[in-house]
């Protein structure tokens, strides 16, 4: 009750006893700070009564009242080619690295960090993380399906399409789901989704020719597990990792402000694994039709620094876990 006795609000919009409604209910306040009527302290979502208390803009969604962050955690990596892969016979290199001009025809935004499992925990109750004890950690032994199932639910919540198709799925996120297939609807497609293997690497170069964001190998000695100091400044690898993951963003980025593209958790991307394209550009490839496996990208805490690079290549059945892969969505602009 507020202005006095016998003021205050009736629960239907408008005042009783003396009182002027908007005085008695503080309804003019809250619509000062973007509230709705009906919504007391909540910031967004409906205000009971077929309103709305505020919208939380294109950076986050609503979550019970509150605004939590979600595109502000992203940056946006303009379109453009690049040559993807690594020259033959260069230090570190593999056969499967074919250098191949690649056009990327469409700005998208990169997560920041790879999800971690605070953020997997607000769409998901069960955690399937091996190093649960660190929230702020990278969410790993996430399966692909899985990966796919969080594009769609972050998608939903902050209202943009969901960009998968899940068929035949069976069990809970997190715990043992899996699925028999999955449809995507196209680069097109506004709501968030994993990268293609060329848009990993595109954003992992971020405009760099090096195969480490810095630095190019100097030589075969640098392709192991011994201190490397280009290595050492920009992820987590088996030289300074302490067999763990750490948190996200506990160091250098590059120069996108992207962290974690080298180590802490390998990242599942949306292509299955294969030869790349012969053409002399490839336009916004998307992999092969089909193989046994999704490919992963970036290496982990155990990877070697040859398995850093940001050209390097793995691969993982769709349904498989591994405690060394987790994910970071992207979104076409």
């Amino acid at each position: 009750v507020r202005g006095g006795e016998g003021c205050g609000c009736d629960g239907r919009g408008g005042g009783v006893g003396g009182g002027e409604d908007e005085e008695c209910c503080g309804w003019r306040d809250s619509e000062e700070r973007g509230f709705g009527r009906g919504c007391h302290e909540n910031e967004c979502g409906d205000d009971g009564g077929g309103g709305s208390c505020g919208s939380c803009g294109s950076e986050a969604w609503c979550d019970d009242g509150s605004c939590v962050e979600g595109l502000g955690m992203y940056e946006l990596a303009p379109a453009g080619e690049f040559t993807m892969g690594s020259p033959a016979g260069q230090h570190c290199s593999d056969p499967g690295e074919v250098q191949h001009s690649v056009e990327i025809s469409r700005a998208f935004y990169v997560k920041k960090w790879e999800v971690t499992q605070t953020e997997w925990g607000y769409l998901f109750p069960d955690n399937p993380a091996l190093f649960d004890l660190c929230q702020d950690c990278p969410v790993e032994r996430v399966t692909w399906y899985e990966a796919l199932s969080y594009c769609n639910a972050i998608s939903a919540l902050m209202g943009f399409e969901q960009c998968y198709g899940l068929e035949g799925c069976v069990g809970t996120v997190g715990v043992d789901f899996e699925c028999e297939t999955a449809t995507f609807s196209g680069l097109d497609c506004n709501g968030f989704r994993l990268p293609t293997e060329s848009e990993w690497e595109y954003a992992g170069r971020a405009g760099s020719v090096n195969t480490y964001p810095y630095a190019q190998p100097a030589n075969s000695l640098e392709c192991g597990c011994g201190e490397l100091p280009i290595l050492d400044d920009i992820g987590w690898y088996c030289y300074n990792a302490n067999s763990a993951t750490h948190s996200v963003a506990g160091r250098v980025p590059n120069s996108w402000s992207l962290y974690d593209m080298a180590g802490n958790v390998a990242e599942w991307t949306s292509d299955w694994h294969g030869a790349y394209p012969i053409d002399p550009v490839a336009v916004d490839p998307m992999g092969v039709d089909s193989s046994c496996c999704k490919v992963f990208r970036g290496g982990s805490y155990q990877s070697n620094a040859m398995q850093c690079r940001v050209v390097h290549r793995n691969f993982l059945f769709p349904n498989g876990r591994s405690e060394q892969v987790g994910f970071r969505p992207v979104r076409t602009q």
